[in-house]
């Protein structure tokens, strides 16, 4: 499985690979990132909106990519979700919860 470092290389990859009719899904999680706890709370980070992560699988009959982006803004999820309008057309999503992403995520690197 091959990892896209832009959102852009995503939506290229969609593309390609729907010329050939090929078939497949757009696997989509949503759910909040822990990477690290805050140990020490002040009022700059007292009001912050947790951070979220977004991770996407295209899968097609031949191919599949990954992407996953860090995210706090909800404007930024819309921004997103605008870009992928094209991917989510040629390439139904599917949503999956936190353990079904990370199940379809080995079963891809198989």
């Amino acid at each position: 499985m091959r990892q896209a470092a832009t959102l852009e290389e995503l939506v290229e990859f969609a593309e390609q690979e729907s010329e050939g009719q090929r078939v497949g899904h757009t696997y989509i999680n949503q759910s909040d990132w822990i990477k690290e706890e805050t140990v020490l709370t002040d009022e700059d980070t007292g009001g912050a909106l947790p951070l979220q992560l977004i991770r996407l699988i295209v899968q097609s009959a031949k191919h599949t990519i990954y992407y996953e982006y860090p995210f706090s803004e909800p404007a930024e999820l819309e921004d997103m979700n605008y870009q992928l309008d094209p991917v989510f057309t040629l390439f139904p999503r599917v949503v999956l919860n936190r353990e079904e992403m990370e199940q379809k995520m080995e079963e891809c690197q198989k």
